[in-house]
């Protein structure tokens, strides 16, 4: 950047003689000639020799100086070109034919051309290259030493290296959907402990989900307690209530950006009695019980000695349809 900013020019010079003590790399003091304003612009229409015929006319003044300026091209894969100053000789009056002096290339026919009063600049250059020309002559390709450009680049900071190219693209954050509870399941046969709680969750449609937050308290009590869970997990096993306690549960999942869903529904469940699934309520304690849509699943778990019991089943509507009386087994 500060290489186009203060070397943005190629700069070439005539020095005549064979004994030439400048070489590359070195530091040089140089006084040239430049556009010091601009006069008018006009496009060639005429080039013979060193005599350059443009499409309007200039005035010079006696004892002045002028040059013209324009772009150079060195063959047609060249896009950029290369930006030339030639001297002109001074003819008093409104001209419209220049004749440069000096050497160098010339303008192409309709090219644009700048003229102008010539100024003189003086500036340090290094010498990038020295060309052998015609009578015992050197041309020096020169660049601005611009000494601005060490220093600038000494007090840069660069930022933290990053392998990433371009940007981050920021993320367009969207709240995701409701999770859905696949399961509340408690005692020892759901969770393997007795005061176990172990709660099954899956995304609800929408957004991608980064994590589940779970909320739990003892139903008399008003500060829930938060478990957050991540998205691949998406289960989480509680340990810390007492048989017999009746626990509030309730669930929201959390996007990549951070921000959260609505909460579930609250979800009741006393610890050690029972699971609330897709299926129904099922006990998991021994013995316990599965409620279906089409009907019940009813375990007695690996008892040596049960009791006796005594189920009364029906319909929706209360009404008693049978009574199954079990024994000891």
């Amino acid at each position: 950047m500060y290489e186009a900013q203060y070397r943005a020019d190629a700069i070439q010079a005539i020095q005549d003689g064979a004994a030439r003590v400048a070489t590359r790399g070195d530091l040089v003091a140089l006084n040239y000639v430049v556009l010091s304003r601009l006069q008018k612009a006009a496009r060639v229409k005429s080039v013979r020799g060193a005599l350059v015929e443009i499409d309007d006319s200039v005035t010079m003044a006696f004892g002045g100086s002028y040059v013209v300026q324009f772009r150079h091209y060195a063959d047609s894969a060249d896009q950029v070109g290369t930006s030339i100053l030639r001297t002109v000789a001074t003819v008093v009056g409104e001209v419209s034919a220049l004749r440069l002096t000096g050497s160098g290339p010339a303008p192409d026919i309709g090219a644009i051309v700048m003229f102008g009063p010539a100024g003189q600049q003086s500036l340090l250059c290094f010498v990038q290259s020295v060309e052998a020309t015609d009578g015992m002559a050197f041309n020096l390709h020169l660049i601005a030493a611009a000494p601005e450009i060490d220093t600038l680049t000494d007090a840069e900071v660069p930022p933290a290296w990053n392998g990433r190219v371009g940007t981050e693209i920021g993320l367009t954050d969207v709240a995701p959907a409701v999770p859905i509870f696949i399961s509340v399941a408690t005692g020892t046969g759901a969770t393997g402990t007795e005061t176990g709680l172990l709660i099954t969750l899956k995304p609800g449609a929408g957004a991608p989900v980064a994590a589940y937050q779970i909320d739990t308290k003892i139903d008399a009590d008003l500060t829930w307690t938060t478990l957050v869970v991540n998205g691949a997990e998406a289960s989480a096993l509680i340990s810390s209530y007492a048989v017999g306690d009746i626990i509030d549960v309730r669930a929201r999942t959390v996007s990549f950006g951070g921000t959260a869903s609505g909460n579930t529904a609250t979800v009741a469940v006393t610890i050690g009695d029972f699971t609330i699934g897709d299926a129904g309520f099922e006990f998991s304690t021994s013995p316990f019980m599965a409620l279906l849509f089409n009907g019940a699943t009813i375990s007695l778990g690996d008892i040596a000695n049960p009791p006796e019991a005594v189920f009364e089943c029906g319909d929706i509507d209360g009404a008693i349809d049978a009574v199954l009386e079990l024994g000891t087994l």
